[in-house]
């Protein structure tokens, strides 16, 4: 046995050092804390998984009727979700979900509904094997999320539900209002941006511009437009009509509805050009023209005036 007062380190060297990066984090689709149950076979599935969760918690003293609400929202909410994706599965296969309360509680931007019993609530639906839920491994970037379950699959296959069947509560907010901060380096000779949905006190304006778009929603809701199906992915939902409106303030300006201000929400607003042709309006049947209105100024002026052409 070689005695020369050497250790193993020094007659091999030093260990190499192994690399643990953190995982990059991944995006899936978010959670819509806003999506409700239209259909009836949908709104008898939320009903059955109310019983499941109401008999697992055994209550002795009933809820307050707000809070009763805000617990049957906060189901239909996590039901709806997991349904749909087995209609229109995400991406990556999972939900992005929020359970944390954040530094100042919720803001007009939230849904009351899921606040401190939402985490409690993902737990027991998962213990009743009706959903799956992971945690991330990266350090940020990334929230937990979930997906349904093979028994809610089950579930819900005999239900034979269709996109129609879901719909977003027209109680959400629809006025948004964001603060971008812009941060100059002299090191970079560059402007940095952040841009955060800012909580806003309500004005004569805002109110105005929020029972418009309502009007607007609804009027779309109602409407009779559908989508051929292409066979493409990804699968375009002709339901989802529900429209904000953005507006912008910049640095420390004060609120105000008078910067950018345009209509997002529309499933056609991110259709690609060559898949707009299978919109359909009023069951007619014939496809959508595209009208090139910066050429129409001419036609515009003189309709206005009262003048053919």
């Amino acid at each position: 046995m070689l005695d020369d007062g050497l250790g193993i380190e020094d007659r091999l060297g030093p260990r190499p050092t192994i690399s643990r990066k953190p995982p990059k984090p991944v995006q899936h689709r978010w959670f819509d804390q806003w999506l409700i149950a239209r259909g009836q076979p949908l709104q008898q599935l939320v009903t059955d998984i109310l019983q499941v969760v109401e008999s697992r918690e055994q209550r002795v003293r009933a809820r307050r009727p707000d809070d009763q609400n805000n617990h049957q929202r906060m189901i239909e909410g996590v039901v709806c979700n997991l349904a749909y994706t087995t209609l229109s599965p995400p991406p990556t296969g999972w939900l992005s979900v929020n359970t944390r309360n954040g530094a100042k509680g919720k803001n007009r931007y939230d849904n009351r509904a899921f606040g401190k019993p939402y985490r409690k609530l993902l737990d027991l639906l998962a213990e009743e094997g009706l959903l799956e839920r992971q945690i991330s491994d990266a350090i940020r970037g990334e929230v937990s999320s979930i997906r349904p379950t093979e028994r809610f699959a089950h579930m819900v296959q005999p239900l034979a539900l269709k996109l129609a069947d879901f719909a977003s509560d027209p109680s959400g907010e629809v006025i948004l209002l964001s603060r971008v901060a812009r941060t100059y380096s002299a090191e970079t000779r560059r402007t940095r941006k952040s841009k955060k949905l800012f909580d806003y006190d309500d004005t004569e304006i805002s109110q105005d511009y929020r029972v418009a778009v309502q009007e607007l929603n609804a009027f779309l809701d109602a409407a009779d437009i559908e989508f051929l199906d292409d066979g493409l992915e990804p699968l375009v939902d002709p339901r989802s009509r529900m429209l904000t409106r953005r507006f912008t303030i910049f640095d420390e300006q004060v609120t105000r509805f008078d910067q950018v201000g345009r209509l997002f929400g529309g499933f056609w607003m991110t259709l690609k050009r060559e898949r707009r042709k299978q919109i359909r309006i009023n069951g007619d049947g014939e496809p959508l023209l595209r009208l090139d209105e910066w050429k129409c100024d001419g036609a515009y002026g003189f309709s206005h005036g009262h003048k053919s052409l």
